[in-house]
């Protein structure tokens, strides 16, 4: 009687390390598509930081452009008119 507890308490602990084991590889396999996923959007928003890098130096150099006195001297003159004291305006009359 005494062995047959002993073989039954053995098989018992057996039983409960390989339902451990089966468990904890059932969860490292699901979580092998999560870390698929995973590196897969990392890869994706990498690409999209380097977009942006890209588009933010650009648009670092248009405003350094915008501000420079000559592209403002240009658009004062071609949008609004205006002229520098001294430049001699001539006037189309003939439209």
């Amino acid at each position: 009687m005494r062995k047959a507890r002993i073989l039954c308490v053995r098989f018992f602990k057996i039983c409960c390390i390989l339902l451990s084991i089966s468990a904890t590889a059932v969860i490292v396999y699901s979580q092998r598509g999560e870390r698929g996923e995973n590196r897969a959007e990392y890869n994706r928003l990498n690409a999209r930081i380097e977009a942006e890098e890209e588009r933010h130096l650009a648009l670092e150099l248009e405003r350094e452009h915008v501000l420079s006195d000559s592209f403002v001297e240009r658009i004062a003159r071609e949008r609004l008119g205006l002229v520098r004291a001294g430049d001699i305006v001539f006037h189309n009359i003939g439209e």
